[in-house]
């Protein structure tokens, strides 16, 4: 069973416009349509993703997502390094679980950063 279809219908039943543009500016001031907090192992994302994707789909068909891993900042810079790699790691599962949902893979684009207030990575999803 496919994520997308275990939750409910697929991303990809949606009318989904695989040529759109992207929205000028991107989504750096944007609000995250959902944060996964990777404060314990294994967090439960997937039925929130598909909510939040499905939603975005309906109100814009041409839709993309930014997957944004955020690295809990640190004083070591081994530590930092650490929580980085770690970070690109867990954007990478929620964007493989986005595009298992149906999201078409060039619609899904990913990227890390840090923040020295957080105390546990976060992925956040931005729509654009």
């Amino acid at each position: 069973v496919r994520t997308g279809e275990f939750l409910g219908h697929g991303l990809e039943s949606r009318k989904i416009d695989t040529a759109a543009p992207a929205r000028p500016g991107g989504a750096a001031a944007a609000r995250p349509i959902v944060v996964v907090r990777f404060d314990r192992p294994n967090p439960v994302f997937e039925q929130s993703l598909y909510a939040a994707a499905t939603r975005a789909l309906e109100v814009r068909p041409q839709v993309s997502f930014d997957v944004v891993g955020i690295a809990a900042g640190g004083d070591q810079v081994a530590r930092c390094a650490t929580a980085t790699a770690e970070a690109r790691r867990q954007a990478e599962q929620v964007m493989r679980v986005l595009v298992e949902m149906g999201m078409p893979a060039q619609r899904v684009r990913m990227s890390t950063r840090s923040d020295a207030t957080l105390t546990a990575n976060e992925v956040h999803v931005l729509a654009r």
